[in-house]
């Protein structure tokens, strides 16, 4: 590792704690999770060109949150922050290093209901049962080893 890159490290690294500190209760609307593992993984990239990409847009995101007060951060302005800078490195983060979206548990709720729902609307089908346990049962699995993993990025993760 150079030390160009060490010195970037650490510096995405103080400004995800300084704003972790500034935005205390609303950090998860900062995304500290997605941002620490789009840093920890910043190495692992080759080009110079895409790391430089990756520095400059996150800095930039850090630099807009230094502008907002404690007030001003709200789930929807959160979005757009997420949108803006965070969400154009996404893509080199799963194409190059293979990150996925992270699903929330309510997420998984979700569609459990919805799925159960769907399910009951066609009780004559003779194998809805074990289709419905495959599914929930591959949704849960997928879930709990992605979150095992630091290759995972998300909004308010």
């Amino acid at each position: 590792m150079e030390k160009q890159e060490i010195n970037d490290i650490e510096i995405l690294t103080s400004l995800l704690k300084e704003n972790m500190l500034k935005f205390g209760k609303k950090q998860r609307f900062i995304h500290p999770q997605t941002i620490n593992n789009f840093i920890f993984h910043f190495s692992s990239f080759k080009d110079r060109k895409k790391k430089e990409i990756i520095y400059k847009s996150l800095v930039e995101y850090f630099d807009a949150l230094v502008c907002m007060n404690f007030d001003e951060l709200t789930p929807k302005t959160s979005v757009v922050l997420f949108d803006s800078y965070i969400g154009p490195i996404v893509n080199y983060y799963t194409v190059y290093l293979g990150f996925i979206l992270y699903i929330r548990p309510l997420f998984i709720l979700i569609f459990t209901i919805v799925l159960a729902t769907i399910v009951v609307q066609f009780q004559n089908l003779g194998y809805y049962r074990l289709l419905f346990a495959l599914v929930i049962g591959g949704l849960m699995i997928y879930r709990i080893k992605k979150q095992k993993s630091n290759k995972v990025y998300g909004v308010y993760y």
